[in-house]
């Protein structure tokens, strides 16, 4: 077995980890941040463009926030390539977007206590404007952040209804996806079913191997 890739994201359901090897990469040369701002549906296309076209971004993110919908485009390497890469993304975005340099570290994230209930999610790429409209429908002014790439976000929702979570949950069921509660009330929590999504089937084997007796997380798979 890979247990780095077992553990990551079982939740605490196969064991406990007790030791933890890190391997470390150097910082790049240079480094920046190009947001873009306007409607999803253009932003959608903007990804769509920068993840198909001559430009190689580290990461591809949709967020729903505040402000208001953005992509926040990062580039890693020299400042040469780095000017080179922002200088395309510029040309292959829709022209009622808006971009703009920004620090790589001026987002800021809730924090852990803050009273927000914060949700992972998956979709399939390709469903990814979809979703974002679901999170905007249901749950008006929530923070949501989507790496367009793969489909996994997380959401920070305030106070959400148990009713609006399990009608998400059932549109990215019904779609390919998941929802999954990491920071909740125990109540919520237990109001809402754990969903895996299509790897479901196998984590319970997973969970047989390494945990036949149940003892950690015997409710969550």
């Amino acid at each position: 077995y890979d247990l780095m890739k077992l553990f990551t994201g079982s939740l605490g359901s196969l064991g406990i980890l007790t030791q933890v090897s890190l391997r470390l990469y150097p910082l790049p040369a240079a480094q920046s941040t190009l947001l873009a701002t306007g409607s999803l549906p253009e932003l959608e296309v903007l990804c769509r463009q920068v993840l198909t076209g001559p430009v190689n971004p580290v990461g591809v993110d949709l967020w729903l926030r505040a402000e208001g919908s953005q992509v926040w485009l990062s580039f890693h390497g020299s400042e040469r390539a780095i000017a080179q890469q922002m200088a395309q993304t510029r040309r292959l975005a829709p022209a009622g977007l808006t971009l703009q340099e920004v620090n790589p570290d001026s987002l800021p994230l809730p924090q852990p206590g803050s009273g927000a209930v914060l949700a992972k999610f998956g979709c399939l790429p390709n469903q990814s404007l979809a979703t974002l409209e679901q999170f905007q429908t249901l749950f008006p002014g929530a923070q949501v952040q989507l790496h367009r790439g793969c489909g996994l976000g997380r959401a920070w929702l305030v106070q959400p209804e148990v009713g609006s979570l399990m009608q998400l949950q059932r549109y990215l069921k019904s779609a390919g996806g998941f929802l999954l509660l990491l920071e909740a009330p125990p109540a919520l929590k237990k109001a809402l079913a754990h969903d895996f999504g299509p790897v479901a089937s196998l984590m319970r084997k997973l969970k047989q191997q390494f945990d036949p007796a149940g003892t950690f997380s015997p409710s969550l798979i």
